[in-house]
């Protein structure tokens, strides 16, 4: 986790963050950002450095539902 945050450091807006351990020797983490256009091949780049796992839900119907109106385009 530290890692994490030490990469994106100032520079990034963390607006959704949930970890989970039930006693494992890893965790799972739900993390929301704001990031724009210009911003997004960075911060992929970011994320790629780390080697987590990660994918992008912005067009996913559950958290267009779960975000609300702000979600829909």
């Amino acid at each position: 986790m530290l890692d994490l945050l030490t990469e994106f450091g100032m520079r990034r807006n963390i607006i959704l963050f949930h970890y989970l351990n039930q006693g494992a020797a890893y965790g799972r983490v739900l993390m929301g950002a704001t990031v724009s256009q210009a911003e997004q091949a960075d911060f992929r780049r970011s994320l790629d450095v780390l080697g987590y796992p990660h994918w992008e839900e912005t067009d996913n119907p559950a958290y267009r539902l779960f975000a609300g109106k702000l979600a829909r385009r």
